[in-house]
């Protein structure tokens, strides 16, 4: 299959223009703000040595905020490395350019999905780049502007590879694919949690679909590399479960799910219908194919078949979550949807799979199909890419307010709607408040991101009010000793400290839960590490040896 050469040449711009367009763009979707806030906080902390993230002291007006405990960090982690590696502090940069590394990066990602799957040469190229750059890309980075989903594209190809390559064991465990399927899913999960638990349905999916192909081989092998994923994860998971019971999650809860379908059929959301509009039209023409030749015995030899009857299904899953009366008690209460919070989340396996489909199309009605999206996605992709590059924009993107995400409050404080108002108002309050006679005193002699220190003298015990939220993690020690503390009305950290001249500290600590899921991820990783960097010594000696 081959492509007319004027739509080659449109490919090659469109691939310029998004190569371009984060050194120029300047606006963002409705995600920005809280995307460039969370890429502002995290990069701070990892250059000021904090290498492991949890709470966030700038949020909240100074009271923090428990984001990092539950915010997947590996995203962050490539801002941050971005920042030390050139200096860059504008997180509107970092978050451009860690946006163009994912876009790079899943073009490569791609061809080790599609070489599984014995693409080669040109077909192996355009499949490749129409993954890495179809117009629902530019939309994750310029209209919806989540850079977690963004680079989690990197990590999905990977993902199904390893699946194909434990499949393809034909009755022995492939030790490649369990680490493959293993240290992607990982990673994808590190970076964004909703991208990963989406793509465990659609393997549950592609179970049912290829259900002839599972074997015990396979379902050990599978669950091997989810052993393996869990194992790398546990830092995250151990903090995340550490966490959850102190933390106000019922905003991440979905009462309201957005129905793109619905908004779309009564004339709404031009944007969303335009991007959404193109995945669908690749799905129409892959079940168009599908259904037309159905019954053609020859199709049966050609693995492309089986990839449109797996997006056939998906798509009937996506069309039962776009059911408003049907699904909200999906999206609201059963998991793992509520983690999903919508079908939205799910067109980047179309995009994978419509860009697979184009990279393996062998059969000739097939390629009738691969040949259409590819049309559809390189010129569907021009547009929103020369209004990105030229900040030419149909609605008006946020570029200034940077608001605090506000999923993770601590339990104790305010409802969303007016926590921030009324934290703002306390923002010039000192770091510690308490009624003294004119003889005493609490004076802060030192601040950090992990710690703060007062030196007291007080004539009686006083209740002190500190400038933090209440959190469990962070504990004050006074006169050597731990002092208990609690919340007041607004959810702000209070203790009743005892006479004398002391120095009183606060210190944010690890749970035993937090330390023993970072050192197993530190040992899986090291683990891995070492393991590869032998089999890469074995290799050179016998080299040599020859």
């Amino acid at each position: 299959m081959r492509l007319p050469r004027p739509l080659e040449v449109v490919l090659c711009v469109v691939i310029l223009l998004e190569l371009v367009a984060p050194f120029v763009a300047k606006t963002y979707g409705v995600d920005g703000p809280s995307q460039l806030n969370l890429v502002k906080q995290f990069t701070r902390l990892v250059s000021a040595g904090v290498w492991i993230p949890r709470w966030v002291p700038e949020g909240y007006s100074g009271f923090g905020v428990a984001s990092f405990y539950f915010y997947p960090p590996l995203s962050l982690y490539v801002a941050s490395l971005i920042r030390i590696i050139t200096g860059i502090i504008d997180p509107k940069v970092l978050y451009q350019m860690t946006g163009l590394i994912a876009t790079v990066a899943s073009f490569f990602t791609a061809r080790v999905l599609l070489r599984s799957l014995g693409s080669r040469g040109y077909q192996l190229a355009i499949g490749s780049v129409l993954y890495a750059f179809a117009p629902m890309r530019i939309a994750e980075l310029y209209s919806r502007s989540s850079l977690s989903t963004s680079v989690g594209y990197i990590f999905l190809p990977l993902v199904w590879a390893g699946l194909v390559l434990i499949v393809q064991g034909k009755g022995k465990w492939d030790v490649k694919g369990i680490l493959l399927f293993g240290i992607a899913s990982a990673l994808l999960a590190l970076t964004s949690v909703p991208f990963a638990v989406l793509t465990g349905i659609c393997i549950v999916i592609a179970a049912i679909v290829f259900r002839r192909h599972i074997t015990p081989h396979v379902l050990i092998g599978v669950a091997l590399g989810g052993l393996l994923a869990l194992m790398l994860t546990a830092a995250q998971l151990a903090s995340i479960l550490f966490a959850s019971p102190f933390a106000r999650l019922e905003d991440l809860r979905v009462t309201e799910p957005e129905y793109l379908i619905n908004d779309l059929l009564h004339g709404g959301g031009l944007p969303a219908a335009y991007h959404v509009g193109l995945v669908y039209l690749a799905v129409v023409l892959a079940g168009f194919t599908y259904w037309k030749y159905r019954r053609a015995g020859d199709e049966k030899l050609f693995p492309e078949r089986s990839l449109v009857l797996l997006v056939l299904c998906i798509a009937v899953m996506t069309a039962f979550l776009e059911l408003p009366v049907v699904s909200v008690p999906f999206y609201a209460s059963i998991p793992p949807f509520t983690i999903v919070q919508g079908v939205w989340r799910f067109y980047s396996h179309f995009v994978l799979f419509g860009a697979v489909l184009v990279g393996i199309a062998r059969a000739p009605r097939i390629i009738g199909a691969a040949r259409g999206i590819a049309w559809a996605w390189t010129l569907g992709a021009a547009i929103p890419v020369f209004l990105v590059v030229f900040n030419l924009h149909i609605f008006q993107h946020s570029t200034i307010n940077y608001g605090d995400p506000t999923e993770y409050r601590p339990i104790h404080s305010l409802s969303r709607d007016s926590c921030v108002q009324v934290m703002k108002s306390h923002e010039l309050d000192p770091p510690a408040l308490a009624s003294l006679q004119s003889s005493e005193y609490i004076r802060e002699t030192a601040q950090t991101d992990q710690s703060e220190s007062f030196d007291a003298n007080l004539s009686a015990p006083r209740l002190v009010t500190f400038h933090r939220f209440e959190w469990p993690a962070w504990h004050l020690v006074a006169a050597d000793r731990e002092i208990a503390t609690r919340p007041d009305s607004i959810g702000r950290a209070t203790a009743v400290v005892p006479a004398g001249e002391y120095r009183m500290e606060w210190r944010l600590e690890r749970s035993p839960m937090e330390r023993a899921g970072l050192w197993t991820s530190f040992l899986g990783w090291t683990s891995l590490i070492v393991t590869r960097m032998g089999f890469f010594a074995r290799r050179i000696f016998r080299k040599r040896s020859l």
